[in-house]
């Protein structure tokens, strides 16, 4: 039937690329080279300023544990209220029915 036409320059195998978005994922050479000394200047730069040193590595890690010790504690503090606000209460109904078992025994109730 009818062939659809192709618009714009066709990507035939012996043709260079000169494109970032090419069909098959990879950058053109072309475009590598005219970026080369930035990228490789800039990337330099970023894995010098984020290169962790041993004592940068011993602080992250102090304050990782600081901060898992802060979340621990809080979290037993508050099981640890509410077991005592639970024990309050329970405590608070068990006087109670003492009390009505005394007040049932003279007859008072």
């Amino acid at each position: 039937m009818f062939q659809r036409e192709k618009s714009g320059p066709s990507n035939s195998a012996g043709e260079e690329k000169n494109s970032v978005n090419s069909n098959d994922g990879e950058i053109s050479q072309a475009y590598l080279e005219t970026r080369k000394i930035p990228r490789d200047m800039y990337s330099l730069e970023k894995r010098q300023k984020n290169k962790r040193t041993p004592e940068k590595l011993a602080t992250l890690k102090r304050n990782i544990e600081q901060t898992l010790k802060r979340r621990r504690n809080g979290i037993c503090n508050e099981i640890e209220r509410n077991w005592f606000i639970q024990g309050a209460h329970l405590e608070k109904h068990r006087h109670n029915l003492q009390v009505t078992r005394e007040l049932t025994a003279r007859g008072l109730m």
